[in-house]
């Protein structure tokens, strides 16, 4: 009976062991509202609960939305090793760069998680380590609907972009916009109605 009982607690611990690389990624993750946030725009069917994936984080799109929504302590915390590897974006801007990039369910959370990134505070003008806004990624993107929630919340189109040595250097959002309008690389003609009507 006793080798037994030693055995069973040897296998539960070489159990809980083997699950230490997921637990330590769920625990970076939920600590990052960064990182929350890349997983809440994940398209729900590229995410894992397998432990032993090898990049599993226990927590769900959703679970990250909710995470962010109604808990303060991930906004204190920026993890260096965690999937953001970038703690110098604002919330918004880095939000935006997965914003329509999944499934329609990925992008109604990206919006819902916008919306509330909005009303706790977060900045709609700082600019990134790259000197955009994020109003300047929206139309970069040619997101259109991003470009509109922004501006409905108060984006200011007459941030000027710090890219010194590069041609977009102290361009506003509307400079900015022709600028890239100029090189006829894409159709920027739905990011410019919306900026038209700012």
């Amino acid at each position: 009976m006793r080798k037994k009982s030693i055995v069973v607690l040897l296998l539960c611990g070489l159990f809980v062991v083997s699950l230490m690389p997921a637990i330590v990624r769920t625990v970076d993750t939920i600590n990052d509202a960064h990182a929350l946030t890349v997983l809440a725009t994940a398209n729900a069917d590229h995410t894992s609960f397998n432990p032993y994936a090898d990049e599993a984080v226990l927590v769900s799109p959703t679970m990250a939305v909710w995470l962010l929504e109604a808990f303060d302590f991930p906004y204190r915390h920026c993890q260096p090793s965690s999937v953001s590897a970038n703690c110098n974006i604002p919330l918004i801007a880095w939000l935006g760069r997965g914003l329509d990039v999944g499934d329609q369910a990925a992008a109604a959370r990206g919006y819902a998680l916008l919306s509330h990134f909005i009303r706790r505070g977060e900045q709609l003008n700082d600019l990134a380590d790259d000197g955009l806004a994020p109003i300047h990624e929206a139309i970069l993107y040619r997101n259109a609907r991003y470009l509109r929630v922004l501006l409905e919340a108060g984006a200011d189109p007459s941030v000027r972009i710090d890219q010194p040595q590069r041609p977009a250097d102290g361009l506003d959002a509307g400079q900015f916009l022709e600028l890239l309008d100029s090189q006829k690389v894409a159709d920027f003609s739905q990011v410019r109605a919306v900026l038209d009507q700012y």
